[in-house]
């Protein structure tokens, strides 16, 4: 595949590394604004289920989005059940242990026109920062 031949604002899908993994490729109209210097974090936060069916996390006295780690299933018709990777289900008030980057909104991919730009309107419109996991685990 050459970048060159790919049409500007059109998604294609391929199956990588697995048949069964989703790889996304999008050529930008422009290029990309330079990576944003990110802030990595293994901490332990609180998970905070909002009357609206939103997730945040609290790290540092901050309350951020939460954006699951890859593999998490997330209801859709129950935004509250959250299951993570290895099986364990977040409840409302649990606390985590977490491995993640404070991301700021703006270097998410499809903000502010697409799905996070959707998300962050609905759940936090003021928000500046989300926290993105790598891993999560349920304190016991």
């Amino acid at each position: 595949i050459r970048a060159s031949k790919l049409a500007i604002e059109t998604n294609y899908v391929f199956q990588y590394p697995f048949a069964a993994t989703p790889c996304f490729l999008l050529r930008l109209p422009r290029p990309a604004a330079g990576h944003a210097a990110l802030r990595r974090e293994d901490a332990t936060v609180e998970a905070e289920l909002t009357d609206t069916g939103c997730w945040f996390v609290t790290l540092d006295g901050a309350s951020r989005m939460a954006v699951w780690p890859a593999g998490t299933v997330q209801s859709r018709s129950d935004a509250s059940r959250v299951v993570l990777p290895g099986g364990a289900e977040v409840v409302d008030g649990d606390q985590l242990d977490v491995s993640a980057a404070v991301f700021p909104v703006t270097s998410l991919v499809g903000y502010p026109d697409g799905y996070w730009g959707t998300q962050l309107v609905f759940c936090d419109p003021k928000g500046t920062e989300v926290l993105v996991m790598d891993s999560a685990i349920v304190r016991s």
